[in-house]
This record gives C-alpha cells, sequence and structure tokens, in this order.
C-alpha cells in the first residue's frame, strides 16, 4: 500500500476540482494524473477505478471536509393551475452546517414541507442551486438524485409509514433491501438497541405502541448512517410525553455527529433544536441560532 498523507491526498483532489472549474476535460486531467503517477494509488486506496475517480471524490472526500452539508441558493417553487402561477418557495437562501438541528417552523402554506421535500430530493425546484456535501444535486439524473437520497439522507414521518406485520428488526432492515451493507443484522441490532427496542425486536408493528412506531422509523432512518435525517412532524401523532422521548433520542443522535432538519408547527417542540428557521408565504422571516453547533 502506498503511503499517502491527507495533505497529498487533499492536493490532488483539489486540482481535479480546479481543474474541472476550468474547463479541463476528464480525459486530459487522468492523463496528468497518469503521468504523475497518482491514477494507480487512487485505485488501490479504494476508488475503483480511473474512470469512476471524478464521481467518487465529490462524494468520498469533499463530503468528509465540507462544513455546510446543505447549500440553497435563490431556489423557487412555482404551481401552476390553469395560466395561474402560486408560488411555493420564492428564492430561499440557506445553508445548514455539519451536526446542525434546525427546526423549520411556518403556518400552513408557508412552504415548510416544499423545502423539506426539496432538500430530500423527493422533489425538484423550479430555479435555484442545490449542493449536497458540496456537490450540486438539481442537475443530477433521478437514478443519481436516488443514490444520493437513499445513501445519505434519512427520513422520519408523521405518519410512520412501517409495515405492520413485519418485525422491527426486519422493517429496520428494509433499506439495505437492494444495497448490500456487510453486517447489515449486526448493525441493525446495535441501532435496535440505542433507540431502546432490543426487547421489541421480533415484535411486529403493529403490536408496538405510537413511541415505539416512531423509535423505529427512527432506527430505520439511521440504518444508512445518513448525513441528515429529516423529520417531518415526527411528533404530531404522539401525546406529550412520548414526544419528549422522541426529541431527547433525536437529540442523541444529534450529538454524535448527525444533522437533523425537523419540520414542526409547535413552538414548545422547536425549541428542543439548536436553531429555528421561520417560514411565510415561500419566504424565510427568520433565523435564529439557540445554542451552539
Amino acid at each position: 500500500m502506498h503511503q499517502v498523507s491527507k495533505e497529498h491526498l487533499e492536493s490532488v483532489f483539489y486540482y481535479i476540482q480546479d481543474s474541472q472549474k476550468n474547463g479541463f476535460s476528464n480525459q486530459s486531467i487522468v492523463e496528468s494524473l497518469k503521468k504523475a503517477g497518482w491514477t494507480e494509488v487512487l485505485v488501490e486506496l479504494g476508488f475503483s477505478s480511473v474512470v469512476n475517480i471524478f464521481s467518487e471524490y465529490s462524494q468520498e472526500f469533499l463530503s468528509a471536509n465540507v462544513q455546510n452539508v446543505i447549500e440553497i441558493n435563490d431556489v423557487q417553487k412555482e404551481y401552476f393551475n390553469g395560466e395561474e402561477k402560486t408560488f411555493a418557495l420564492r428564492g430561499i437562501k440557506l445553508q445548514i452546517q455539519k451536526g446542525d438541528f434546525v427546526t423549520i417552523m411556518g403556518p400552513s402554506g408557508s412552504g415548510k414541507s416544499t423545502l423539506m421535500h426539496i432538500l430530500g430530493l423527493l422533489d425538484v425546484p423550479s430555479s435555484g442551486h442545490y449542493k449536497f456535501a458540496g456537490r450540486e444535486v438539481i442537475n443530477l439524473t433521478s437514478s443519481e438524485q436516488a443514490k444520493v437520497r437513499n445513501q445519505k439522507v434519512g427520513f422520519v414521518f408523521q405518519q410512520f409509514n412501517l409495515m405492520p406485520r413485519t418485525t422491527v428488526l426486519d422493517n429496520v432492515l428494509l433499506p439495505t433491501t437492494y444495497k448490500h451493507i456487510p453486517e447489515a443484522k449486526q448493525r441493525a441490532v446495535w441501532i435496535i438497541e440505542r433507540v431502546s427496542l432490543l426487547d421489541k425486536m421480533h415484535h411486529k408493528g403493529n403490536q408496538l405502541s405510537g413511541g415505539q412506531i416512531q423509535r423505529v422509523a427512527v432506527a430505520r432512518a439511521l440504518m444508512m448512517n445518513p448525513e441528515i435525517i429529516l423529520a417531518d412532524e415526527p411528533t404530531g401523532n404522539l401525546d406529550s410525553v412520548t414526544s419528549e422521548g422522541i426529541l431527547s433520542l433525536f437529540k442523541e443522535i444529534n450529538e454524535n455527529g448527525t444533522t437533523i432538519i425537523m419540520v414542526t408547527h409547535e413552538e414548545h417542540i422547536a425549541n428542543h433544536a439548536k436553531r429555528i428557521i421561520r417560514l411565510k408565504d415561500g419566504e424565510i422571516v427568520s433565523d435564529e441560532r439557540l445554542l451552539p453547533i
């Protein structure tokens, strides 16, 4: 194995990035890397081929070094009813750093769910730019967006979306159905223990309480070790005591480094976050920092 320092890798990857920005083709960049003896080193370090260096470096290297996991700029979302145009989002500019816990608030129709869907690559804006972990994602193909979404984003919804006749363990394993994860079962068991449901692991979804079901949903969201968790009204169907338990779980997950973005319309729920962003009529009207990241 070649002994390569982090500084050397940074130099190579930033060379690739700068060369692309300056209009050099991938072929010419590869030729330069070959002359410098770097392509074999990169492949040996785990980049599967010279061809894939360009798709992999941004995901594996830049995502590990970028501070803003989310950057959106001038994002608009428009809907048409006949000739009538409605704006769901108007020129949204937003940066979210790794490790933050952000609440998005707003009345019905403010655009918070639309923004959440765009952040999770479940919808695309009408215009604007969106960088996820340093990578522009709006112009990716639908399959490329799905790959980012499935590997980098965990979802927790108000409607729990569990399979009721399937065990807790199998529900948590569901994200691995189409992607091989080494020792997936061991990881699932570890996550189930982390959300305090080890004794319910072989129970079916229809045998659990609402709070337990939401904990399973959180565990499933963690299965792929996502960059961010998007939680849309995650306590909406829960009583106050159970809601506090779910929020405590989110805080614990966030303290371990996972970025959490949560939509809610309840002030006391929002105050559990480190930052509160308020929307009205598709625009950000306030952005308040409660706690440091």
